[in-house]
């Protein structure tokens, strides 16, 4: 078993740990099997998230904040609340290991919360389960895993450009609209004066 210390600078705090979490793969020479990861502590939690949303923390809080908020109007709401957030979130991860790689998303990460954690020190225990790297053996990303990445993001180049298209399109109509009201602007100062005249 190792111990990963974390230091939360918040009182409630998000913080990645999948570059530990790749570490200690290579560290421990994993080849095939899983990471177990577990909190002690009763306002940590463990989750995976989108680590590509730069938003992702306080979207995050904003949602559990909304669920269980830390004062109720003027209110306390107890002690209890930052336990219940983890316990939302989970406390516990196992994690795939397949030919030395970390089985994640090509957008996912791991994620330590601590609900109550301000100038606090934070412990996750980590321990693994599976088969080591032989030596002079390489650890590569499995070829299920790197075609659903490469899908994933094939999906995600074609969404954008529909969104580009769809935008440009917007764009265009909205000129149009703009050009047609100009247009009938000017047409209806042009009666005016006739009318005046």
């Amino acid at each position: 078993m190792e111990i990963i210390k974390i230091h939360f600078k918040q009182r409630e705090n998000m913080i990645e740990i999948t570059d530990k979490l790749k570490q200690y793969v290579v560290d421990n020479q994993i080849k095939d099997g899983l990471i177990a990861l577990q909190v002690p502590e009763r306002s940590v939690g463990l989750t995976i998230a989108d680590a590509s949303n730069a938003s992702i923390e306080r979207d995050f809080l904003k949602k559990l904040n909304h669920l269980l908020p830390q004062y109720d109007g003027m209110q306390y709401t107890g002690p209890a609340t930052p336990g219940i957030k983890a316990n939302m979130i989970g406390q516990s991860l196992q994690l795939m290991v397949q030919e030395g790689t970390l089985i994640l998303g090509l957008h996912q990460g791991v994620f330590a919360f601590d609900f109550n954690g301000f100038n606090q020190n934070r412990q996750i225990f980590l321990t693994h389960f599976g088969s080591k790297l032989l030596k002079g053996e390489q650890a590569h990303v499995p070829t299920a895993l790197q075609s659903f990445n490469q899908e994933l993001a094939a999906q995600e180049a074609k969404e954008k450009e529909d969104l580009d298209r769809v935008v440009e399109e917007m764009r265009k109509e909205y000129q149009e609209k703009q050009k047609k009201a100009a247009s009938q602007s000017k047409e209806n100062r042009s009666k005016i004066n006739d009318n005046l005249i």
